[in-house]
């Protein structure tokens, strides 16, 4: 099986609600760039420690980086500080050039809560580009504190044959070190990421308050070879960091763990990072809601029909229907336009089987003319994703009974029945996709020009009846009707799909520099993922660069009007269909209607 092949058949996200995952070659680069535009004097840039009656280590360095620890739970990270240059001096009046060497430390990942008003909170919320809401930053660094030794298997000392020195130097170094653990805990910190929590996150995201996280966790994540599986390893740049976040306040799983699915990323340039959204927020929290105003609009509803009986077996006849409109359900956001899941990347949606009816009839004599009409409707959608893909299909049917017997005596008995059936079908596609400011939108996918997104076509069965019919009426009503709401009165519903994902990777930041969205889709599960670019920060004077693949990107779309739809005043009804009266009716006289017959 192929990296690829595994993100999009066997990764899940459960019990949470979003990750971040990045690789550990990601969160390297990001330490790269951070020391690499580091202003002089910057404590990423030289060492000066000493330690009281042990001794001293001075030097220049090369940049931070770790190794995420994988095969256990503790310690979470090694960080590595290697020397470019510089000298230890121990109290044994002995010194070492530390040239080339490596010193690692077992370490954990530290929290820091930043709220409005605190140090660094501005600057954050600035590179972010996040202006508005009520959020605190949660920033996550190198936290040194329960380290108490160096990890002597992953630390190097150049030429130097550390085992080799005397069990008192060697009992000096480790002081030393000890020393310089505590006062690496309790200095400067070394800055892993920062990603946004809030527990308002309607201020935060009002188009989509359960997008934002309200909580943030984090563990490590191996990399297994899905073409050839085996054991978590260690020191491997696909080993991954992720951030568990749990959104709507709901409470975190205790203690965080993330059980392995399949593969999230891996050390190669467009694979390095993701952003995952579990396919419950995604979908059953906030796309299907959304667009079930789709169901209300593109319901048929009958009404009572018209009906007028003459005594010579003339009549008048006209069905009435209401198009996007229940009486009996007026809010769109009612349970009742609610989808259901019907397979793994399909959701649908049915109507009640709704029906209405009514009679009229009048005679003369032994002479008398019934007509009954009845009016039949169901109306459904199917939404659909592609698996590993960027596509939703919504597609919808509905269809319009109408039937009319008519039986009675006008020289001779006659009974007569006619139907015609009104077939309506639509479609409105999407697409997720990244655009040109490293932001994802979902944009409705035009039709090709001269083709509708609902038509509808009629079929007529009659045995007897012989009326005067306009159907082209009706089934064009039901269509344009449709037309019209989908080309003005879902601007609500596309603005909040394009703008609902736009900032969602702002919420996160690197140790140094910003994430973009790359690439888009689904898997197999639904649940949204995104890869991540690294965008490293420019150095200080120089405008960020954005990466060349953004220019080839569409620009995020205009926003639509927004027009509410408006309840209609009353159902419609088209001309009147006439049936003629039979023939030989009696001479003279007016045949009388029978009162409180027809309408």
């Amino acid at each position: 099986m192929s990296f690829t092949d595994s993100l999009v058949h066997n990764t899940d996200p459960n019990p949470y609600n979003q990750l971040i995952v990045q690789s550990q070659k990601m969160i390297n680069d990001a330490f790269y760039n951070m020391w690499a535009i580091a202003d002089t004097g910057s404590p990423l840039l030289s060492l000066d420690v000493t330690v009281s009656d042990v001794g001293e280590l001075k030097g220049d360095l090369d940049a931070p980086s770790a190794s995420l620890h994988v095969t256990s739970s503790t310690p979470q990270l090694y960080f590595f500080v290697t020397f470019t240059s510089g000298t230890l001096t121990l109290d044994t009046n002995k010194s070492w050039d530390v040239t080339g060497w490596k010193f690692s430390f077992p370490v954990n990942i530290g929290t820091v809560v930043l709220n409005s008003g605190d140090p660094g909170y501005d600057d954050y919320k600035t590179k972010m580009g996040i202006t508005d809401g009520d959020f605190s930053l949660a920033q996550l660094y190198i936290d040194a504190s329960q380290a108490t030794e160096l990890d002597m298997d992953r630390s190097s000392f150049g030429t130097e044959v550390w085992s080799s020195e005397t069990d008192t130097i060697q009992q000096d170094f480790k002081d030393f070190v000890q020393g310089w653990i505590t006062q690496m805990a309790d200095g400067d910190k070394t800055i892993i990421g920062v990603a946004l929590q809030t527990s308002n996150p309607s201020s935060v995201n009002s188009v989509a308050p359960t997008f934002p996280p309200t909580s943030l966790d984090e563990t490590m994540y191996p990399w297994i070879d899905p073409s050839s599986p085996g054991q978590a390893t260690d020191d491997l740049d696909a080993n991954a960091l992720c951030y568990l976040m749990m959104t709507g306040n709901v409470s975190p799983p205790s203690p965080p763990s993330l059980p392995y699915s399949g593969t999230w990323v891996n050390d190669q340039d467009n694979n390095q990072g993701v952003l995952c959204m579990n396919s419950s927020q995604f979908w059953d929290q906030w796309l299907l809601p959304l667009v079930q105003v789709v169901n209300a609009a593109t319901e048929v509803y009958p009404t009572t029909p018209y009906l007028d009986a003459n005594w010579d077996g003339s009549g008048a006849v006209a069905p009435e229907l209401y198009v996007g409109y229940n009486p009996d359900h007026t809010d769109s956001s009612d349970s009742y336009f609610s989808f259901g899941a019907s397979g793994v990347n399909t959701w649908t949606w049915t109507g009640d089987s709704q029906s209405s009816h009514n009679d009229a009839s009048a005679d003369l004599g032994s002479w008398w003319n019934e007509l009954e009409a009845w009016e039949n409707t169901n109306s459904s959608s199917s939404l659909q994703f592609d698996q590993g893909g960027q596509q939703i299909s919504f597609t919808g049917v509905s269809t319009f009974e109408f039937t009319v017997k008519q039986s009675g005596v006008v020289s001779g008995p006659y009974k007569t029945e006619a139907t015609f059936t009104i077939t309506t079908n639509w479609h409105l596609n999407f697409a997720l996709g990244v655009v040109s400011d490293g932001g994802l939108q979902i944009a409705l996918i035009p039709d090709p020009e001269g083709t509708s997104a609902c038509t509808s076509t009629g079929e007529s069965q009659t045995e007897g009846i012989d009326w005067d019919i306009d159907w082209d009426t009706y089934t064009n009503y039901i269509s344009s009707t449709i037309n019209d709401t989908f080309s003005s009165n879902l601007g609500e519903v596309e603005n909040d799909l394009l703008e609902a994902l736009a900032d969602q990777h702002k919420l996160f930041l690197p140790a140094s520099g910003t994430f973009l969205m790359e690439d888009a889709m689904f898997n197999d599960r639904g649940d949204l993922l995104a890869t991540l670019h690294y965008n490293g920060a420019p150095p200080p004077g120089q405008d960020a660069k954005m990466p060349a693949y953004l220019a080839k990107l569409p620009k995020r779309l205009a926003k639509r009007p927004v027009v509410p739809r408006k309840k209609p005043h009353g159902p419609f009804r088209g001309p009147l269909m006439k049936i003629p009266a039979k023939e030989a009716v009696p001479v003279g006289g007016v045949p009388p209607k029978v009162a409180g017959k027809g309408k």
